[in-house]
């Protein structure tokens, strides 16, 4: 096509403009909508686009924002198997369940940035899921010929500690990321970095500030209420 090279430019310039634009991306790599549901699905879409980009010399995943992306995912692991189940996201759910928590995309970020912490996430994460329904969404499968199974690295307990995603407002303090772990995650508002204050802006607009899941020894303590759904009118009684 004569205009290739120029729809390929268009191709990048949408991207840096859209995603990678200092905005949509937080500082710690999570997606401004506060969901690790969409940032997953977004993830896996985006592969195709920066394993295209390659050949044509634009290597997107030494974007800070894009290892940032993929490391963010980390925080979101409890000791159940499951993930926190703050606004779209769905601690344990079936179907959604094996979207969320994308063995294909947590994979690659292991293989290409060697991050033996997100090879032990996605094993630890499909101890609770079906195979068959772990590697159910075609995007998910189509992933996976994305990754150098031969380069993946030792799989290596995520380490304690503090994390905190300032753009979505999540905190998360744990001792470790296993079965006997304690973890205390809380939404609270968004960091607005210009003003080094709290942001009126809430993710999804699920209405999740001051929600928090603990879990002492391994044992779920408190979970977050309930989750909105669309319709709106789908909403469980505890939100």
């Amino acid at each position: 096509c004569p205009s290739s090279d120029k729809w390929w430019e268009f191709a990048i310039s949408g991207l840096n403009n859209w995603v990678f634009n200092g905005v949509s991306v937080g500082p710690d790599g999570d997606w401004h909508e506060g969901t690790f549901n969409y940032q997953n699905y977004l993830l896996f879409h985006l592969i195709f686009v920066f394993e295209l980009a390659k050949p044509r010399g634009k290597d997107f995943y030494a974007d800070p924002a894009v290892h940032a992306m993929f490391e963010s995912f980390l925080q979101c692991v409890t000791p159940d198997h499951g993930i926190v189940n703050f606004n779209d996201n769905f601690h344990k759910d079936g179907y959604s369940q094996s979207m969320l928590t994308s063995g294909a995309v947590m994979l690659k970020g292991a293989a290409e940035y060697q991050n033996g912490a997100l090879a032990w996430a996605a094993e630890y994460l499909r101890q609770n899921i079906e195979w068959d329904r772990f590697f159910c969404l075609f995007c998910d499968v189509a992933t996976l010929l994305f990754v150098n199974f031969e380069t993946l690295p030792a799989p290596k307990e995520p380490p304690a500690g503090l994390g905190h995603l300032r753009a979505t407002g999540y905190l998360f303090l744990r001792d470790g990321c296993n079965e006997s772990s304690s973890l205390f995650a809380l939404a609270t508002l968004p960091i607005n970095e210009a003003s080094k204050g709290f942001s009126r802006r809430q993710g999804h607009s699920q209405l999740n500030a001051g929600s928090f899941e603990f879990y002492f020894r391994g044992i779920p303590v408190t979970m977050e209420p309930g989750y909105l759904w669309y319709p709106l009118e789908r909403i469980t009684p505890a939100y």
